[in-house]
């Protein structure tokens, strides 16, 4: 089992380096006036973490280049 936080500074990065114009991802003015109150990650960054814990998984016992994720 693996935790990851995400710090704000995490978030703003990747949405800067994403080129995502939603400024609740990236500006804690704007993050603070939503009902969240803060900056949240976008889907994308969440999936993107989702997609690197699933080939970490993957790739523990096999080759990382053409994988089969067949068992």
């Amino acid at each position: 089992s693996e935790t990851i936080r995400m710090t704000p500074e995490d978030v703003q990065a990747f949405a800067k380096a994403a080129n995502d114009l939603n400024p609740i991802h990236y500006d804690e003015t704007v993050a603070a006036q939503s009902r969240y109150k803060r900056l949240i990650a976008s889907g994308t960054q969440v999936a993107a973490r989702l997609m690197a814990l699933t080939a970490n998984y993957f790739t523990v016992n096999h080759a990382a280049v053409g994988l089969d994720f067949s068992l």
